[in-house]
């Protein structure tokens, strides 16, 4: 057999792989990109892959939004609470300002219905350029969530995908973790990591509490936080006056108010939270909670396996605060608020704290 038949031979077997890989992929779809639930049930793992099909095929009028603070909400505990019929959980783990938009805007574009978000703000996620990545360029799968099938090879040609097709179809018969399948739990991480709410795990946080700012610590200031919001946040405040938002700052521990402190950006961080809810304000269909000052939950470490992780019980807390508007922010109380928590932060005796 010359040369040239092999040459014929090899791309022939090429193209029947890559045809093949794409076939494989279509039909499973692992990240359910085309359809909803097919003939598997979903394991809700991958939230950045999973979140841009989910948010495009099931049926849903409300969604849960935030970073890793907001994986703990039981979507039946804020269907209850919150007036929702069908809620879905959009969470996205460390996710950057630019993550969470692209993740709303593509849940909004591809549901007429949609009517209710909830959204948990961590003031970090707008910290850097405004269109930070968490973990870096080409970290999220943008072309998972535009309309563009063009670009789609990238998803039924990957061979990551592959192999995510083949753990889809596989991981119901293996003796695994069976709660990543159940829906009204989604992501949730509180039954995996019970045990960490420590306070040596408390201790151990706090003495790495700046590895992951390092790069990021010359810009957080107010115009980047201002600057990053504005792009990424208020057009679509603006375009869809028809979806009620109930956005809330989350009760981290006192901890992490003592990391901003020492880095000298307690000014900046609330400066940026006045300035959101001086944006947001005259919305009628905005309502904003503040759940920083609660110190009977944000100095009691207990409640914390780091400095910003709270217990899920607490994420059952803030929905029903909010169905009683507890903690509302008002223009009578923003102000109030900030130099309350300002005084919480300056008056704690951390050397005191952290040698019990």
């Amino acid at each position: 057999m010359n040369g040239k038949k092999w040459i014929k031979i090899f791309m022939a077997l090429s193209i029947l792989g890559v045809s093949a890989v794409g076939i494989i992929n279509y039909i499973v779809d692992p990240f359910q990109q085309y359809r909803a639930k097919t003939f598997y049930p979903i394991a809700f793992l991958k939230e950045r892959y999973q979140n841009a099909g989910l948010s495009k095929n099931l049926d849903y009028d409300s969604v849960v939004l935030g970073t890793s603070t907001s994986e703990n909400f039981i979507l039946n505990e804020v269907e209850d609470n919150l007036n929702c019929k069908k809620a879905l959980k959009l969470s996205v783990k460390g996710g950057s300002a630019r993550e969470q938009s692209i993740t709303l805007k593509t849940a909004i574009k591809n549901n007429k219905n949609l009517k209710h978000v909830l959204w948990g703000l961590d003031s970090f996620v707008f910290i850097g350029e405004a269109n930070r990545l968490k973990s870096g360029p080409g970290t999220f799968p943008e072309y998972l969530y535009d309309s563009n099938i063009l670009n789609d090879y990238k998803y039924l040609l990957s061979i990551d995908t592959l192999l995510d097709s083949f753990k889809s179809v596989s991981r119901p018969y293996l003796k695994k973790d069976k709660s990543v399948y159940d829906y009204n739990k989604m992501y949730q991480w509180q039954h995996q990591l019970e045990n960490d709410f420590t306070f040596e795990k408390i201790i151990e946080a706090w003495e790495n509490r700046d590895l992951d700012l390092d790069e990021e610590l010359d810009k957080q200031s107010f115009s980047y936080l201002k600057n990053s919001f504005d792009i990424n946040f208020m057009p679509i405040i603006k375009n869809n006056k028809q979806i009620e938002f109930k956005i809330f700052f989350p009760p981290y521990s006192i901890l992490h108010f003592k990391g901003i402190e020492e880095r000298n950006s307690l000014d900046d961080t609330f400066k940026f939270e006045r300035y959101i809810f001086n944006q947001l304000k005259n919305y009628p269909n905005i309502k904003m909670y503040d759940f920083q000052i609660n110190k009977k939950l944000t100095h009691n470490l207990a409640n914390y396996r780091d400095l910003i992780h709270y217990h899920q019980k607490f994420n059952t807390w803030i929905v029903e605060q909010i169905k009683n508007d507890k903690y509302l922010i008002t223009e009578e109380n923003i102000d109030k608020n900030l130099r309350e928590l300002d005084k919480q932060i300056k008056n704690y005796n951390l050397k005191k704290e952290l040698k019990r």
